[in-house]
């Protein structure tokens, strides 16, 4: 008898545990998603002074001053431009670099997030002489204000 009241003690406590853990999760769930949504269709800028687009490279120890500088120019620059005409704002940019870990033929990965949400990726490689070629901008039938004509005449002779 002493066994069947061992064993009956045994569920009893890991019923409760399990409830226990369970409510523990909802909870918790249920916190996070009341300050993190689901579904967010419109990011609010809450300082008008931070410079748009934020941009970070990953890993941050990867990366020389030189190629930053070159990505930013030739990569980040020509697209945040373009858009920035057309009045879309861009407000994060993320570039990594890929190991060989995850064999893929890139080097590099583009992630930009937008004001509204839409999100822009691509991948891409430095040139066989080290250097990175501009981005063109990702439209069938590019309308290039005289601004961007003067800043990337690389990007607009090729249209």
């Amino acid at each position: 008898m002493t066994l069947k009241l061992k064993v009956d003690k045994f569920w009893k406590v890991a019923f409760f545990l399990s409830l226990f853990l369970f409510l523990a999760t909802l909870f918790s769930f249920l916190r996070y998603r009341i300050n993190y949504p689901l579904i967010s269709h419109d990011i609010k800028i809450v300082n008008e002074n931070i410079a748009l687009p934020v941009v970070q490279f990953v890993p941050g120890g990867l990366f020389t001053k030189l190629e930053k500088s070159e990505i930013d120019r030739k990569i980040i620059g020509p697209l945040v431009d373009y858009e920035n005409d057309k009045e879309i704002r861009i407000v994060a940019v993320l570039i990594t670099k890929l190991t060989n870990k995850s064999n893929s033929p890139y080097e590099y990965d583009f992630q930009a997030l937008y004001k509204d949400g839409v999100y822009h990726g691509f991948v891409f490689n430095k040139e066989p002489d080290g250097t990175f070629k501009f981005q063109r901008p990702n439209c069938r039938e590019c309308e290039f204000s005289d601004a961007y004509k003067r800043k990337y005449p690389e990007i607009v002779k090729n249209y």
